[in-house]
């Protein structure tokens, strides 16, 4: 019988004293008493967000080797875990224009500009190359540059904002702004929302090509990615907390979006749409014999991704609320059976900064509202320059409504 082996790779014990040893080595020096102190004090600067409630703790990626303190197997301790890298690099590939030839990919920037972070400051590249020879010896083996190829025209999506994006905030002018710890927060933050408003734009695009085929609607491929829009209901934070649950919403979505792609996998391994262009496809939808099964399950009261709305659910949800773990940029809040949309005050931060698409810049309101609407997201202008104005982001009157200007937080 196999058995799943854990290893631990934060220092402790013995471990500890070496990595005082080692940031002696690499020019972190203080008095004798206060070594192992240090150490203790480096190691725990790697600890990430932790759910509430939870058993475990990531590791917070401020450096190449924190990064690779963790990785898949042992964050679900299962021997086959997503491929979540993999996941990130397609929904990264999703967001170019099928104009461009390969890019470098999502996690070579990554790559890059964390290594330029760990050369511009000295006291992180001291601690990385402290804790790699600690943790890892010489066993650690990084993986090559990963490139990515255009997939399909997705403008105006999701993909398209996590592009963009991930483009900028690993963009050596970013990189150079941002605190190492702040950097890794922000980071972390576009991948979140990358990762799951991907996922809930998938499953609504889904829906929508359903709902096309059962109305007999025939519309081209440029057209029918725009009808796909609000991904994410956003109520008036004005309204009680029982008009802005989104739980239900959000939850039959993911499991009726894969329904229908269930269907459409498998008519295209029967062969269904073969030769066949996009309208051809969409025509081939709308006869009886398919749309009776897209009608099922559009309706379904089945849960055809429980996994994949848990992923969702747990990336935009605020982890926890209070104390040292506490996690300002969660999108969602759960409060008993409800699940509402209350962006952390850095959450907002680090989406209306990067709207301004360099540091110390400005942007203004309809910058934003633009970027939202890539998001799949349409909340009220009010509730947009309440929350720049608590997070002290906004400048102007609120009067000017759309021309209210954006400083970027750094």
């Amino acid at each position: 019988m196999k058995t799943l082996r854990i290893e631990e790779t934060e220092p402790t014990g013995e471990q500890t004293i070496q990595l005082a040893e080692e940031l002696g080595k690499n020019g972190v020096t203080v008095d004798s008493k206060s070594r192992e102190l240090l150490a203790v004090a480096v190691a725990g600067s790697a600890s990430g967000i932790r759910a509430e409630k939870g058993t475990m703790q990531a590791a917070s990626p401020i450096s190449p080797t924190f990064a690779l303190m963790q990785n898949m197997i042992g964050i679900q301790r299962s021997a086959n875990p997503p491929d979540l890298g993999g996941i990130l690099e397609k929904i990264y590939a999703h967001g170019l224009s099928l104009h461009a030839g390969p890019v470098p990919g999502a996690s070579e920037r990554w790559m890059k500009a964390a290594k330029i972070r760990c050369d511009s400051d000295p006291l992180l590249n001291a601690m990385d190359r402290s804790v790699r020879a600690v943790t890892f010896g010489n066993r650690l083996n990084e993986e090559g540059p990963r490139l990515a190829s255009p997939i399909a025209d997705l403008p105006n999506t999701p993909f398209e904002w996590f592009r963009e994006n991930w483009d900028l905030i690993t963009s050596p002018v970013w990189v150079s702004a941002l605190p190492a710890r702040v950097w890794a927060d922000w980071t972390m933050t576009v991948l979140r929302l990358g990762y799951a408003l991907s996922f809930l734009w998938e499953a609504e695009w889904y829906m929508q090509l359903a709902r096309n085929a059962l109305d007999n609607k025939i519309v081209p491929w440029t057209m029918a990615v725009g009808e796909v829009r609000t991904i994410i209901p956003w109520a008036s934070m004005d309204s009680s907390v029982s008009v802005r649950d989104v739980s239900s919403v959000l939850k039959w979505k993911v499991h009726r979006g894969a329904a229908v792609r269930k269907l459409l996998v498998d008519w295209q391994k029967a062969g269904e749409f073969l030769d066949m262009n996009f309208e051809e496809s969409c025509r081939r939808l709308s006869q009886p014999d398919m749309t009776s099964k897209l009608q099922e399950a559009l309706s379904t009261r089945k849960a055809h991704a429980p996994l994949v709305w848990e992923a969702i659910r747990y990336t935009l949800m605020t982890r926890e609320n209070s104390g040292g773990n506490s996690d300002y940029y969660g999108m969602l809040r759960s409060s008993g059976r409800y699940l509402t949309v209350e962006p952390g005050t850095e959450w907002v931060t680090v989406v209306a900064s990067l709207t301004c698409i360099q540091p110390d810049n400005e942007a203004n309101v309809a910058d934003l509202m633009q970027s939202f609407q890539k998001m799949g997201l349409s909340p009220e202008l009010s509730d947009v320059i309440e929350m720049l104005e608590r997070a002290g982001l906004a400048r102007g009157s609120a009067d000017a409504d759309q021309g209210v200007r954006i400083q970027s937080a750094f």
